[in-house]
């Protein structure tokens, strides 16, 4: 991948050194939202948690139903001017004011539907986030647009510390429970909106062009539809265990999902904020597109294999060090759901292929495909508890991954076996340590070892076969490993890569 963007650089350059400041932001965000976790789980009680989540859950579904794919459709098209910026801002603006008011006016309903009446007055309060989130995913989409990941991490980093942290520890120390969480989220979205507006002020006035309109909602529409339905999918479990199981049950499983799930789901996201503009500008040429597939699917494997073996391994040391002993109900469900992230994170990138080479409508219908399998199997699974909910989530998520594999390698006529075989060596690096983690346990065991020196051991074990497989990038990361090893190798020097783009 050669191409030259603004500013110079070839789109590897681009594409390698967004990752980099993408996953430096997000790692802080992660470090401090894990944070602020810790120290709300003693302050918050499992039923508010609950009564939170259901309220998010309405949030981002409506979040998504409010955009209709207008601020991807401007990160896609390839030449864009004033008008589309203006069109869409006003399209964004009349949506999100809707939905606005429909939330305030079917707020009674919506409890209904978890069995939680008494979330009415926080989803009143939240439907002012969806104006806000309108404007701001335009600015962002812009930014995107530019290929300035840098300016992305750090409004996001900021807005998570000035915009959530701050506000939701003082609030929640005070005892304003849900009323805490929700008036933060709140401040989080305001401040996004104004960092992001310092870079990409929003355009003055209204102007709409039914030609421009036609261009976007032509993708944004199908772009719409499928992350539509991904994220009713990812709120389903969300849904059933809080009509079936209660508030209380939904915190428990709400704070094992945000430990495991919407921590590493960044490490997805990461992929993904960067990858789909970098492959959109590269659409047309489908040599380079199985290219920087690969490459980010090997990585991507990589990765979310070492992070799955420790959390699947220490999920009780985890629960217990992080929550505390109030929340140990959660470690089984968290152990499960961490053997989900693998498929999850590389699913990212197939979905962001899907969305690079225009098949909106093919992603769509396995999306859907994907939210019957979960609403069944977590309807199925529900009367016997949390935990055969989160098995039943992690077996969907290794289903979905293996279905967009398979239909987007033969949308783009891609091999499945060199699909395949950029997922192998990670496969073996994660059997690697899983064997380390066994026989740390074994030892523990034989030496009689307390409740903490155990997941010590164990810890310590793991961390020992990791310099054998980062000194192996070859064998670790495949075919691109000794290329990714190279280019790195080459930024430190300054000098190109010793393999071509």
């Amino acid at each position: 991948m050669t191409d030259k963007g603004k500013g110079g650089g070839s789109l590897s350059d681009k594409l390698l050194g967004g990752l980099g400041w993408i996953a430096l932001g997000t790692g802080m965000q992660a470090l401090v939202r894990l944070g602020t976790l810790v120290i709300l789980a003693r302050l918050i009680t499992p039923s508010e948690f609950g009564l939170f989540a259901a309220v998010m859950t309405v949030v981002n579904i409506s979040e998504i139903l409010g955009n209709v794919g207008l601020a991807p459709a401007l990160i896609q098209r390839k030449d864009i001017d004033r008008v589309d910026m203006m069109t869409a801002q006003t399209l964004s603006v009349c949506l999100a004011t809707t939905f606005t008011v429909l939330v305030w006016l079917f707020a009674d309903a919506i409890a209904a539907l978890f069995a939680m009446p008494e979330i009415v007055p926080y989803l009143r309060a939240v439907a002012i986030i969806f104006l806000v989130k309108g404007l701001t995913a335009l600015a962002k989409a812009r930014m995107s647009r530019d290929l300035h990941f840098s300016m992305a991490a750090k409004v996001a980093s900021a807005s998570v510390v000035l915009g959530y942290s701050a506000v939701v520890l003082p609030l929640a120390w005070l005892g304003w429970g849900v009323w805490a969480l929700v008036i933060a989220q709140m401040g989080q979205s305001l401040v996004t909106l104004f960092l992001y507006s310092l870079y990409y002020p929003p355009l003055l006035g209204f102007r709409f062009s039914w030609s421009s309109a036609r261009r976007l909602l032509r993708f944004g529409l199908g772009f719409s539809s499928s992350t539509v339905v991904a994220r009713f999918a990812g709120e389903a479990d969300y849904v059933v265990i809080g009509r079936f199981l209660g508030s209380e049950a939904l915190g428990i499983y709400s704070r094992a999902y945000q430990l495991v799930i919407q921590q590493t789901k960044r490490l997805g996201q990461t992929f993904d904020i960067v990858l789909f503009p970098a492959l959109s500008k590269i659409q047309d040429s489908p040599e380079r597109l199985e290219v920087g597939y690969g490459r980010a699917m090997a990585g991507a494997a990589f990765v979310a294999s070492l992070i799955t073996v420790p959390v699947y391994f220490l999920a009780e040391w985890i629960v217990m060090l992080l929550l505390g002993d109030q929340w140990t109900a959660a470690t089984l469900p968290f152990a499960l759901l961490g053997l989900g992230i693998l498929p999850r994170t590389a699913n990212r990138i197939n979905s962001s292929l899907f969305q690079a080479s225009a098949h909106l409508w093919v992603l769509t219908g396995l999306q859907f495909f994907n939210l019957l399998a979960l609403v069944v199997s977590c309807i199925l699974a529900a009367p016997y508890g949390l935990s055969f909910v989160a098995g039943a989530v992690t077996g969907v998520a290794w289903l979905n991954f293996a279905v967009f594999t398979v239909v987007i390698g033969r949308l783009q006529r891609m091999r499945l076996a060199g699909t395949l075989k950029t997922l192998l060596p990670a496969a073996t690096a994660a059997a690697i340590v899983s064997l380390m983690a066994w026989l740390g346990r074994w030892t523990s065991e034989q030496l009689g070892a307390g409740f903490w020196a155990e997941g010590g051991i164990v810890l310590i074990a793991m961390a020992l076969a990791l310099p054998i497989i980062l000194l192996l990038p070859n064998w670790a990361l495949g075919l691109h490993g000794g290329w990714l090893r190279s280019f790195v190798i080459s930024k430190i020097r300054r000098k190109k890569p010793s393999t071509g783009d």
